[in-house]
């Protein structure tokens, strides 16, 4: 994805591309980046090429331009007509992908990839439960999680926001008590963009 461009022949499509002989040549810098080795890189590459959305959508396509050069293209999905949201696809743009490179792991990108799909219409309250899950954790990994979300909003990607429910619960006695249990409400963010903007004087 960093590697890749937009524009160029591709420039009215909603994807970005890379020609063969380029990727290739970064085969090795792009292996060492993300801390695996060269041939597990192309693997890889190959199961993307395998994957796709209801036989419909594929990942990455492996075509030719006008002129005949082997070129990949990253496809982001296919717009509704309606709503021109992508379906099926969450994207990251290519300033958050870099930051989360960079100064993250990968449960911080799989969770986010998760929260950009949960938080797309705005607000949302969800339990380290329901992420657990959706990481295929146990719920005794949520330290694990917690101490992720923290860190995504301390790189501002999100915000979370505490409030309280209040239970109601009959004790033995017969007496009712009441006590708050929190909650955490979660929104997307674009405050990671603001140590990229630069001032002009």
């Amino acid at each position: 994805m960093l590697q890749s461009n937009w524009g160029g022949n591709y420039r009215n499509k909603n994807n970005r591309f890379i020609y063969k002989e380029k990727l290739d040549s970064k085969l090795k810098e792009i292996s060492q980046e993300i801390k695996i080795s060269e041939s597990k890189l192309k693997k890889d590459i190959i199961k993307l090429r395998k994957c796709n959305v209801d036989g419909d959508i594929k990942l990455i396509e492996l075509t030719k331009d006008n002129k005949d050069n082997p070129v990949y293209i990253l496809n982001y999905g296919i717009k509704c007509d309606i709503t021109e949201v992508l379906k099926q696809y969450v994207t990251i743009n290519n300033v958050a992908l870099k930051i989360l490179k960079n100064f993250t792991n990968d449960n911080m990108i799989r969770i986010y990839l998760i929260l950009l799909y949960r938080l797309r219409n705005g607000e949302t309250c969800l339990t380290q439960e329901e992420i657990c899950d959706k990481m295929g954790f146990s719920y005794k990994s949520r330290k694990v999680i917690s101490d992720c979300l923290n860190s995504l909003e301390n790189l501002g990607f999100i915000d979370i926001r505490q409030g309280y429910k209040e239970i109601v619960a009959t004790k033995k006695d017969g007496l009712n008590y009441a006590h708050m249990i929190p909650k955490f409400y979660y929104k997307l963010s674009d405050r990671y963009l603001e140590s990229t903007k630069k001032i002009v004087t």
